[in-house]
């Protein structure tokens, strides 16, 4: 399914929920994501769009945030938005820029004005990750071994030629970098690489086969 670019400068978010039929439903928001993934929901196996997710091996992340933290995100994302009588419609992010959003709304792809979007908006992100293969579930101070390596590795994709760390020990000068990125990036800045900061650091680094915003 490939989304129909409909521009119209005069639509709102508000009109385009009140058209008849629209068919703006979490599964077909599933169906949009994955799409810009390059997969096929359809033939995917699994009862949910997370579960067929898991077995394409994704993972969804469930985030709340603002409009500056889906512009850090920088990964398409379904997104949930209300219309005029409060009913809740699905939608995916598929691209911004620092005034208008593109969302795709069951086969078509609409752009707002970043006012609108955030009006309408729920707070609600579910986005898709390929979580990479570590030992530990979260990387914190003190631990040790190849996934430490691994996120020096990262970090140097993300800050080029200027990121001086090294090693197989999570040491405070390599937990300063995290917290300062947290920081950056609107998440908890506790210095433990979990899922969230992974998500953010895999889309920081421009890790090949992701989908991004811009």
């Amino acid at each position: 399914l490939v989304a129909e670019a409909l521009p119209d400068a005069e639509e709102t978010i508000e009109s385009v929920l009140a058209t008849p039929g629209l068919g703006a439903t979490l599964k077909s928001a599933f169906i949009e994501l994955f799409t810009l993934w390059g997969l096929s929901y359809q033939q995917t196996t699994g009862n949910t769009g997370c579960s067929k997710a898991d077995n394409a091996g994704l993972k969804c992340v469930f985030l709340k945030g603002s409009w500056a933290r889906l512009q850090r995100l920088n990964r398409p994302a379904v997104i949930g938005l209300y219309d005029a009588v409060g009913n809740l419609n699905y939608g995916v992010v598929s691209a911004i820029d620092e005034t208008s959003v593109s969302i795709n709304i069951n086969g078509l792809r609409k752009q707002f004005a970043v006012n609108d979007f955030v009006a309408s908006w729920s707070g609600e992100i579910i986005a898709l990750w390929r979580p990479p293969e570590l030992r530990n579930r979260a990387l914190k101070p003190g631990v040790k071994g190849a996934d430490v390596t691994w996120l020096h590795s990262l970090l140097r994709e993300i800050d080029g030629d200027q990121y001086s760390l090294s090693g197989d020990v999570y040491d405070e000068d390599l937990e300063n970098r995290i917290k300062a990125f947290q920081r950056d990036n609107y998440l908890e800045i506790d210095g433990v690489v979990g899922e969230q900061t992974l998500v953010h650091l895999l889309t920081a680094s421009r890790a090949p086969g992701v989908p991004l915003l811009r």
